[in-house]
């Protein structure tokens, strides 16, 4: 039988809680991987390589990964493109177990910030 489950790829709604992405993932039955890449596409742009965003977004993960822990699950991070991670990178593992090649009914959540 073909290996089952959802990735979900958190990208700027770095919370559990009220995340309606998420809570669709959920919704499938099938047991989901948590995943964030750190863009190396957007990283390698920023002139100050100490930029308190990335900081923050480092403490966010942080603390999403923990609350993960808390329920039995984790949060798999990378650094790389987005492609890389998942071909060549730290996600390849997974992209050769489920088969990512083959991914059907992608869905992609609309994220949004006042």
């Amino acid at each position: 039988m073909k290996n089952t489950l959802n990735f979900f790829w958190f990208r700027r709604d770095l919370r559990l809680e009220d995340h309606a992405g998420l809570h669709h993932a959920l919704r499938s039955g099938k047991k989901v991987q948590c995943v964030f890449i750190f863009d190396k596409n957007i990283l390698e742009l920023l002139e100050d390589k100490k930029d308190t965003r990335v900081l923050f977004i480092y403490q966010q993960i942080t603390k999403l990964n923990e609350q993960l822990k808390g329920l039995g699950s984790k949060l798999l991070v990378a650094y790389d493109t987005p492609k890389g991670a998942w071909k060549n990178g730290a996600l390849n593992s997974l992209y050769q177990k489920f088969s990512l090649i083959t991914i059907t009914n992608p869905m992609r959540h609309k994220e949004t910030a006042i």
